[in-house]
């Protein structure tokens, strides 16, 4: 795949020292955080430095946390830019009543790294934009401190929305871009002989269309709230288009009518509910390895939140791309599920 171009700049954007090489692994996955390994002939960086990679495929750009002389070349590993995200923030969860998706995570965003009181918290040059709008979001939170990064993960899996970091060290800035993707769905052959490496793992969940909400302070305050085949919600156990068998739950929320005068119990039960009975989509992990420079898949241009119909022996299989690891080949990651236990997806359902 040739070389790759690594250049390293500081927090403010000031250039610090660049090297070619072609030892590299670097991983982009949207559902972890895993560190990317580049080895160099030599190179300086800091922790906390920005590292900015080009070559065959395409534009990689990460956060160092570490840099190592291991005798005869240095190792730097470094983090997706996504990786400031994963923070525990304040806000407010009510707003998305009003709000988009899109522009809740960009309120969020600015308010925690670009407008906060504490300067030294603030990122420089650093600003979220959002340039879609997604009404009637949902999060899977009762409470308004939250991991920002579970919510954004979410965000993908549920509406197709995804916040993209781009780098800019000659403008000094550094941009959180937030919009669902609305990419039409392409078609891969996973069969071709330009399909190097295939892996297809599946994961069946039984997804609830009967929810019982119980107040937790007060149990005999409870609603029972049914998912029918047109995917609307309802309260009526007569209604038309009820789905069977009927898979049910009993879950608790808290709701405290003195105190939570913004947010009614049956608003607050609804949005509960809604949360496990959301559509188990992408419950697939494939992984499908390619050259660099695949014209048929083209995996340079691919992007994250790219929806993809991936046909095998005849079966066509809905999924979403959420990952690239970029090395001597390209593997594409698909789908919500991660077979480890530190990256499943939090989702509840």
């Amino acid at each position: 795949m040739g070389l790759y171009n690594v250049e390293i700049f500081t927090k403010d954007f000031a250039y610090r020292s660049s090297c070619q090489t072609d030892k590299i692994d670097w991983k982009m996955d949207y559902l972890a955080m895993d560190n990317s390994k580049i080895k160099l002939i030599d190179i300086t960086a800091m922790e906390g430095d920005y590292v900015l990679i080009t070559g065959d495929a395409g534009k990689m750009e990460g956060i160092v946390v570490d840099c190592e002389d291991k005798g005869t070349e240095w190792e730097l590993q470094a983090k997706p830019l996504l990786s400031v995200t994963d923070v525990e923030v304040h806000f407010y969860r009510d707003r998305l009543q009003d709000m988009s998706m899109e522009a809740w995570l960009a309120e969020i965003l600015n308010e925690t790294y670009r407008d906060s009181p504490d300067e030294l918290q603030n990122i420089n040059g650093f600003e979220a934009v959002y340039l879609s709008d997604t009404y009637g979001a949902k999060v899977d939170t009762e409470e308004n401190i939250g991991s920002l990064y579970e919510i954004i993960k979410e965000a993908l899996v549920k509406y197709g929305i995804t916040v993209d970091f781009i780098l800019d060290a000659n403008k000094k800035k550094l941009t959180a871009s937030i919009q669902a993707k609305n990419h039409n769905t392409i078609t891969l052959e996973a069969d071709l002989p330009n399909i190097l490496k295939k892996s297809f793992t599946f994961k069946h969940d039984r997804t609830a269309n009967k929810v019982t909400v119980y107040n937790a302070l007060n149990e005999t305050e409870y609603m029972d709230f049914y998912l029918l085949e047109d995917g609307s919600i309802t309260t009526d156990h007569m209604a038309a288009g009820r789905i069977t068998p009927v898979i049910f739950k009993a879950v608790y929320v808290e709701h405290d009518v003195e105190k939570e005068q913004e947010e009614t119990f049956a608003q607050k039960a609804e949005e509960k509910a809604a949360s496990y009975m959301a559509e188990a989509v992408f419950n697939n992990l494939i992984e499908l390895t390619v050259l660099g420079d695949d014209r048929l898949v083209n995996p340079k241009e691919l992007e994250i939140g790219q929806r993809v119909r991936i046909i095998r022996e005849n079966k066509a299989f809905e999924t979403v791309l959420t990952g690239k690891i970029m090395g001597s080949t390209v593997k594409l990651i698909f789908g919500a599920v991660r077979m480890e236990l530190t990256k499943i997806l939090k989702r509840r359902i």
